[in-house]
């Protein structure tokens, strides 16, 4: 992430001097570049109290990780970490977490959870992320039938170049897999449909949605709900945009 570069009025006196007439490029960049995903871990499902969430390399100091989890919620979560937003009353519940602009080296986190019944948990690292109050948008959906679910956002994306994730945690009849369709546009981040199970969750992603319209991605399942299902869907801010200021001094 670009940091703001400040140069200091002695030094820069300092610098035309030395120039002696000659022009000096002089480069700043202010801001950051656009979101982008560095690394999505692999999903993680079993009856485990804590959970345990892994990425293959060690985080970035200043990106924002982002947790999901399918069927049983959080009860406690590590030091960084808050919740954006919640679906579902019961089993599956889906929940997403963010811990932003986190200190570096984090390969692997620990959360709380109830081991009542098996879940579905995924990491991922985001460059490009605002580094305070980033949710801008999210909604949120549940069924008890149908193969296709569709959280739709409470208000519309507001400015270019953000970040958003839907994430829909359901549970089928029988154990089986299932094969997970993506909203038009978006891209797959993780899922478990060719784990044979009686509940699948699935995770994707669209870089830069469209100013002024409100989220509402379908996603489709191969086999249909039973008995419930719960989605949502997230909208994060862009950090503010890299400027490159390239001048000429001259003494």
């Amino acid at each position: 992430m670009a940091r703001m570069v400040s140069i200091p009025l002695v030094s820069l006196l300092a610098l035309l001097l030395l120039t002696c007439g000659n022009p000096v490029p002089l480069t700043l960049t202010i801001g950051s570049g656009p979101i982008a995903l560095v690394q999505a871990g692999t999903m993680q499902t079993g009856l485990l109290n804590p959970m345990g969430l892994k990425m293959a390399a060690p985080s970035t100091a200043g990106t924002a990780l982002i947790a999901c989890f399918f069927g049983t919620p959080p009860t406690s979560a590590p030091t960084g970490f808050v919740r954006l937003v919640t679906a579902g009353g019961v089993a599956p519940i889906t929940e997403c977490w963010i811990w932003l602009n986190n200190p570096g080296g984090i390969t692997a986190v620990n959360f709380g959870v109830g081991a009542a019944t098996t879940t579905d948990a995924e990491m991922s690292e985001w460059s490009g992320v605002v580094s305070a109050s980033s949710l801008e948008a999210s909604g949120t959906a549940t069924s008890v039938a149908g193969t296709t679910i569709t959280p739709t956002a409470t208000s519309a994306v507001l400015s270019s170049g953000d970040l958003a994730i839907a994430f829909w945690a359901q549970a089928i009849a029988a154990p089986g897999t299932v094969t997970f369709t993506s909203p038009t546009g978006w891209t797959r981040l993780a899922d478990n449909g060719s784990t044979s199970a009686n509940g699948h969750s699935d995770i994707e992603y669209l870089l830069n949605p469209t100013i002024n319209q409100t989220l509402a991605p379908t996603i489709t399942s191969s086999t249909a709900t039973n008995p419930s299902s719960a989605a949502a869907v997230i909208v994060l801010k862009r950090a503010p945009q890299a400027v490159d200021m390239s001048a000429f001094i001259a003494y």
